[in-house]
């Protein structure tokens, strides 16, 4: 196991250093690229653009680049909205061990559902766990968003935030986070999630 300890840690040297700023991604062919992703998402699946409406928050990374043998990298660059208007930018990375040849790439949506998730997220101190999933989003699949999730019985709508009262009654999860995938080409593949770290720039 020693052996393995060191490339992983000189691929995140590698994967920290060579990562862009966040902070500059706020181009109008950054713009572009995160509407354009928003839009595929909902004409993918309708229910995408109910969480758009809904949540606190979200972040849009149009792009994560992934690939290796043996020892995996990603990285991706997006925005973060709260009500509607960007807020900020990000940056996602992302080691991972494991037998991949190759590569490839994947559009991913983050919905925070609450606040205190939200600011989570913002300090810095946000990370996924390896048991981190996400719902993958393909052309045609319909509904793969999840209904059917977040339903509270009307005791448990009475412990709800008034902030989250709409959340509830759209019938989506109230706390917490949702995250979705699409892999670039349109497949049905669901991409890892796990491991993921990301850093956040106000303004």
């Amino acid at each position: 196991m020693r052996r393995f300890t060191f490339p992983i840690l000189m691929l995140s040297v590698v994967l920290l250093s060579g990562c862009a700023s966040s902070g500059s991604y706020r181009t109008p062919a950054a713009n572009a690229e995160v509407k354009s992703t928003l839009m595929v998402f909902m004409h993918a699946d309708p229910l995408i653009a109910r969480y758009v409406h809904h949540a606190y928050a979200y972040a849009v990374f149009p792009t994560i680049g992934k690939g290796g043998f043996i020892f995996a990298g990603a990285h991706g660059l997006g925005q973060v909205f709260q009500g509607g208007a960007l807020v900020g930018t990000a940056s996602v990375t992302q080691v991972s061990v494991g037998f991949l040849v190759g590569g490839e790439a994947y559009r991913e949506i983050i919905f925070f559902m609450d606040p205190a998730t939200f600011k989570r997220f913002t300090s810095g101190q946000f990370s996924f766990s390896a048991k981190a999933q996400a719902t993958a989003i393909t052309a045609g699949a319909g509904a793969s968003a999840g209904y059917g999730a977040g339903q509270y019985s009307s005791r448990a709508q009475a412990s709800v935030p008034n902030h989250a009262r709409e959340v509830v009654r759209t019938n989506l999860p109230a706390h917490g986070y949702r995250v979705f995938t699409m892999v670039k080409g349109g497949l049905y593949v669901g991409a890892s999630i796990a491991g993921q770290s990301f850093s956040y720039t106000p303004g």
